[in-house]
């Protein structure tokens, strides 16, 4: 009977992205483990639409919050190129208050505006994350258009 040796957990495949598993395959890495964080904050953050000041909600809190988390996972998340995707976003903010105040005479709201431009932050920062960060190929893939779910 033989005696094994002291056991070493797996070294871990983290690479840039942040995303790897273990080599066993096992748990997710830190940046996986905040990404899901910032997710499951911001989905159950809107469900809670308390009002804690004026138009300032529990929700807007979550929203912040995830955006923390998700920039914590990946601190260099956003590239150059991005600002572009902000810039656009932004614009059609400002486009669409605009629309609405001339037409309907509606006050612009600076409330309004930096929840909005908030949300095309997490958007664009969300998009960089399944594009770079190797999300897309931890799903199985649709080979060539054709879904299984599709009954032909």
């Amino acid at each position: 009977m033989s005696v094994a040796g002291p056991v070493h957990a797996p070294e871990s495949t983290d690479t840039e992205d942040g995303l790897a598993a273990d080599a066993s395959g096992g748990a997710p890495t830190r940046a996986a483990r905040l990404t899901t964080a910032a997710t499951v904050v911001l989905v159950l953050g809107m469900l809670v639409s308390f009002k804690l000041t004026g138009r300032f909600a529990v929700s807007n809190v979550a929203q912040v919050v995830a955006l923390v988390l998700l920039f914590m996972a990946h601190p260099r998340l956003l590239h150059p190129k991005d600002v572009g995707l902000l810039l656009l976003g932004l614009g059609s903010v400002a486009a669409a208050a605009y629309s609405v105040s001339a037409q309907y005479g509606y006050v612009i709201r600076l409330e309004h505006t930096l929840f909005f431009a908030l949300v095309a932050l997490h958007l664009v920062a969300m998009y960089r994350v399944c594009r770079d960060r190797g999300t897309a190929r931890r799903w199985p893939r649709v080979s060539a258009g054709r879904s299984r779910w599709r009954s032909s």
